[in-house]
């Protein structure tokens, strides 16, 4: 019998792997764009600052 907890150990090993891993992405897709409209660019006779 012992082997009826494989797959339940199996399952919450992905879950422990793959809940954080997605959040990461979700937090990513939102922050990205987020950031990217606050950056300001400055041409100068140069260089862009």
């Amino acid at each position: 019998m012992v082997h009826s907890n494989v797959g339940f150990c199996s399952t919450a090993v992905t879950l422990g792997v793959s809940l954080p891993m997605l959040a990461i992405l979700v937090f990513a897709v939102y922050w990205i764009p987020k950031y990217y409209d606050t950056i300001v660019y400055k041409l100068t006779e140069n260089e862009i600052v």
